[in-house]
């Protein structure tokens, strides 16, 4: 089915691109998009691959996005590779 909107009928989609934050470190730009609505959201990547997040969206959704980078980082350090350049994801409602 193609995409059609600009936002998801349910659940949510997840679009960052890796980035600089201000404080020199790996970080993830985006949004969070839901039916709703847009939220802009920073994942921090630290050396140690523990990953923070700063956001306006709800605290579930930030906890969503930072799972979710937290396991392309992972998979990225398992395959000794660079961290991926554009996370998408989409999550249905459960």
């Amino acid at each position: 089915m193609p995409i059609t909107g600009s936002h998801p009928e349910k659940g949510i989609r997840i679009e960052l691109t890796l980035g600089k934050n201000a404080t020199n470190l790996d970080a993830y730009l985006g949004l969070i998009v839901t039916p709703d609505g847009e939220f802009r959201i920073e994942a921090s990547v630290a050396a140690s691959g523990e990953v923070s997040v700063l956001s306006d969206a709800p605290a579930d959704l930030a906890e969503k996005t930072r799972l979710v980078v937290r396991t392309a980082v992972r998979h990225a350090a398992a395959e000794k590779s660079p961290l991926p350049r554009r996370i998408v994801r989409w999550r249905g409602e459960k």
